[in-house]
């Protein structure tokens, strides 16, 4: 992707001042310096839990709870360490 970008003249110049510093094109060090500054990205195989800010965990809650009133309710006795053991050697 091509980005045009309006540098000041002064902005200009200190950009090329720092990449001639690195040995660098202007334009190369452009881009290390957005690569450096951009957040890496989960890949898409990574669950929600790396994917949703705060506010869309509470969204998508809201809907899966919202999506599920046929649930059965379940007994203290079914939820109990020994209800949930029961049967297991």
């Amino acid at each position: 992707m091509t980005i045009p970008l309006e540098l000041t003249a002064e902005q200009s110049e200190h950009l090329q001042q720092e990449a001639t510093k690195r040995g660098l094109s202007a334009a190369e060090y452009a881009q290390r310096l957005i690569e450096s500054s951009l957040p890496l990205r989960p890949p898409a195989s990574h669950s929600l839990w790396y994917t949703l800010t705060p506010e869309e965990w509470v969204q998508q809650t809201r809907e899966w709870t919202d999506s599920n009133h046929d649930l059965p309710i379940l007994s203290d006795e079914a939820i109990s360490r020994e209800g949930i053991c029961e049967g297991r050697p």
